[in-house]
């Protein structure tokens, strides 16, 4: 594990070190925690909006979110993204079948 340093607002870290105290666990358990949940939501969101831009197809844009063409299927149905599926995403897909 690699050390990151990064000043947060206030207000973030007295509301991670709430949620630290509630689940009972060290604060820097519950930062790290934090951090991975920000970077897999960030990556989802990134993800999203590429292929919503159409910058990135629905393989790519999977990848870059770190889920299956399936799952992100799902994230764009969230983000209620219109899906714009061509021949070759169709064929990508299925090949994760």
């Amino acid at each position: 594990m690699e050390f990151v340093n990064f000043r947060a607002d206030g207000k973030l870290k007295k509301a991670a070190e709430d949620i630290a105290a509630l689940e009972g666990r060290d604060k820097a358990d519950e930062y790290r925690e934090i951090f991975r949940l920000g970077v897999l939501e960030k990556r989802k969101q990134l993800a999203v909006s590429k292929y919503a831009k159409g910058e990135a197809s629905l393989g790519k844009a999977a990848e870059i979110a770190g889920l299956s063409p399936w799952e992100f299927l799902d994230e764009i149905r969230r983000a209620g993204v219109h899906l714009n599926l061509e021949a070759g995403d169709i064929l990508e897909a299925a090949g994760e079948i």
